[in-house]
């Protein structure tokens, strides 16, 4: 009797044991799951547009000449006031401001203090930046042509013409500061290779890269501070040399030899091939 009741104990703790097993097996596989669903969550926000960054986002926005070059504010304009994000009050598009501030908390996380300098600008804004500089550089309406290129292009270094500027589609971001020799501090450093290794899973793009990177890219000399949201700015660049022309850059010192210097091909179109 007792060799024949052991059975049945044995086989219900075999039963036990399986029983134990898939338990945790299904535990496991729930919790796989909902990690799954997070990741997929938090790649879908503004990370999704490592997916946007592709050239075969679609894109059917047309914009109009006078929102290219500055002339008209997009409708997703913001103006953003709020100093833990800006030095002084500046406008910026809606989108390319949410993603900033996602970057702005991860680089925090890896102590990277990042804040913007400078965000959209107007054809009026971007005319007096432009002026002060082509006065400072001694542009005089009676220099020689040969004279007024060189000084056009001294000027072009760092600034740009107004109507050609990105910075009048609110999509470029100008990041901690504007002076070079920043970027040659420890800090500019550590600054610039957390951008260099991160802005790009929030589709940032540094727009002039240095000769080293490039030694093709023609236009503006290197900015490390300036960043580009590749999503929204490659489209607008596309459509910028398909309807800008000369005839468009018009009221401010220098206009008359935009052509000459041959802005929109070499400076509009002198970035990152990563943001063509």
């Amino acid at each position: 009797m007792r060799s024949r009741s052991k059975a049945p104990r044995l086989y219900s703790r075999l039963l036990l044991s399986e029983l134990i097993i898939l338990i945790c097996m299904i535990v496991i596989l729930v919790m796989i799951n909902r990690e799954s669903r997070v990741e997929a969550k938090e790649v879908s926000g503004a990370d999704s547009l490592l997916n946007a960054i592709s050239p075969e986002l679609p894109d059917s926005t047309d914009y109009s000449v006078d929102f290219l070059i500055g002339k008209t504010d997009h409708p997703d304009f913001i103006m953003v006031r709020d100093p833990r994000y800006v030095f002084t009050d500046m406008p910026v598009h809606r989108l390319v401001f949410e993603a900033f501030k996602r970057m702005q908390a991860a680089a925090s996380r890896d102590s990277i203090n990042l804040k913007i300098v400078s965000a959209a600008r107007s054809w009026t804004k971007q005319r007096s930046i432009w002026e002060a500089r082509m006065q400072g550089h001694g542009y005089r309406g009676n220099l020689s042509r040969e004279q007024k290129i060189v000084i056009i292009r001294r000027s072009l270094r760092y600034n740009s013409m107004p109507g050609i500027s990105r910075h009048h589609w609110g999509t470029e971001l100008d990041l901690c500061s504007v002076d070079p020799a920043y970027f040659e501090t420890t800090r500019g450093r550590k600054i610039f290779r957390w951008l260099s290794e991160h802005a790009g899973d929030y589709g940032f793009v540094q727009v002039y890269t240095a000769p080293e990177i490039d030694s093709s890219r023609t236009g503006f000399f290197s900015e490390p501070w300036h960043w580009s949201y590749a999503p929204l700015s490659k489209p607008i660049l596309t459509q910028y040399l398909q309807k800008v022309n000369y005839t468009h850059l018009k009221g401010f010192s220098g206009d008359d030899l935009a052509e000459a210097v041959n802005v929109i091909q070499e400076y509009v179109g002198g970035v990152n091939p990563a943001l063509k």
